[in-house]
């Protein structure tokens, strides 16, 4: 399974920014209009964890282009769900996280107006675990911790297997949100227990020391984060690359065991991999100069040496 660097993209809401071959057909086929067999792409992802990040790349565009409304005028569930991810996407660019011109009043707005759209859609799909990552980040966003709680809970009774929901999840219990350090590592040990190992569940404990890394560099030096991503790889079921939630685990292990030092471990993973890697963990979300300053080159010559 390779994977290419997504193009014409925007970072926001980033699931992971690169595209295998059903996402590079799907988008391929958006652009020609070709709107039935981009359905088609979406409606044979069986699996809850391939059907969330084929809709992130139909709706994954950096300004809003002229076939996404044509598409959404067919009025079918699908075009639709697209266009809400894609405004609920472009509705980060008024906020005052992005480093552009922000608008709270308007903001606010396109939270609204998207939060109302996926609750109808939700109820119309109960059963469709796929769009609650956008739904908790929304209540997130709108400062609504209880309810980001609570639509993190649905998800989990809906399709446990979800691992981009209970991703998400995290940042609600971080620092940067509504917890602490202590909050989302014991929020990442629940997941584990709750969301099945096959789908690299894991892996979220690697994730919760990524979100508790930033602001201190000595970090990744303390007994603690060593030994939960030790105790955490032990645990990892993940041993080949055939789905997207393999190719995902396989790149937070590789990042996290770089961190602390233990190359030897990264090595098994930087060997699965192919293609690019997506912008979470290894570079940052908003800056162009990744491609040359990741650290996912240097850390996959010291791992498969």
């Amino acid at each position: 399974m390779t994977f290419k660097k997504r193009k014409h993209n925007t970072p926001n809401l980033e699931i992971l920014n690169i595209d295998n071959e059903p996402a590079s057909k799907l988008r391929k086929y958006i652009r020609a209009k070709d709107f039935g067999l981009a359905e088609q792409i979406i409606a044979q992802a069986c699996d809850t964890n391939q059907r969330t990040y084929l809709l992130e790349a139909a709706a994954d565009w950096s300004t809003t282009i002229p076939v996404l409304i044509e598409w959404a005028t067919t009025n079918t569930q699908t075009s639709q769900l697209v266009a809400a991810i894609h405004r609920a996407k472009m509705s980060w660019n008024h906020s005052n996280w992005t480093h552009g011109a922000s608008n709270p009043t308007l903001f606010k707005a396109e939270l609204d107006d998207c939060t109302i759209w996926f609750d109808r859609y939700a109820s119309l799909n109960p059963n469709d675990a796929s769009v609650y990552y956008w739904r908790i980040w929304l209540a997130r966003a709108s400062y609504n911790p209880e309810l980001a709680r609570t639509l993190h809970t649905d998800a989990i009774r809906t399709d446990p297997r979800n691992i981009f929901n209970a991703s998400t999840s995290l940042y609600t219990e971080s620092g940067s949100w509504f917890g602490n350090p202590e909050l989302v590592l014991n929020h990442a040990h629940k997941l584990m227990a709750a969301v099945p190992r096959e789908v690299g569940s894991t892996s979220l404990i690697v994730e919760a020391h990524y979100l508790n890394q930033f602001g201190n560099p000595s970090y990744w030096s303390l007994p603690q984060v060593t030994n939960n991503i030790l105790e955490a790889n032990n645990l990892n079921q993940i041993k080949r690359i055939t789905t997207i939630t393999d190719y995902r685990a396989a790149h937070w292990f590789a990042w996290g065991l770089s961190r602390i030092d233990r190359h030897d471990l990264a090595s098994p993973y930087f060997e699965m991999l192919t293609g690019d890697s997506p912008s979470t963990p290894w570079g940052s979300m908003r800056f162009g100069l990744d491609a040359i300053f990741s650290a996912y080159k240097k850390n996959r010559k010291k791992a498969l040496k």
